[in-house]
């Protein structure tokens, strides 16, 4: 995940630090809540319109793909995002 475009999201956000890295037909989003409170986030304003599988996350618990993901405090994920149609 070091190659390929790198673009990063919710630039304004006080808690997350959000961001997409894409290389060939391969794109994963990247959420860091960096904060010691909950945060949540849309997905759409991340770039994706779906997401895939989870590659890797810090939560043994998170299974959600929902719009709006609720994350805990220092959780991070690493989504696979779906191209459309998918």
């Amino acid at each position: 995940m070091i190659y390929g475009q790198f673009e990063t999201y919710l630039d304004q956000h006080e808690q997350i630090y959000a961001y997409t890295r894409t290389l060939g037909e391969e794109s994963w989003l990247v959420l860091l809540n960096i904060s010691e409170q909950p945060a949540a986030c849309n997905i759409a304003d991340c770039g994706a319109e779906k997401l895939g599988d989870i590659v890797i996350g810090n939560n043994a618990d998170r299974t959600n793909r929902e719009t709006i993901i609720e994350m805990l405090p220092y959780e991070a994920i690493v989504y696979r995002v779906l191209k459309r149609g998918l």
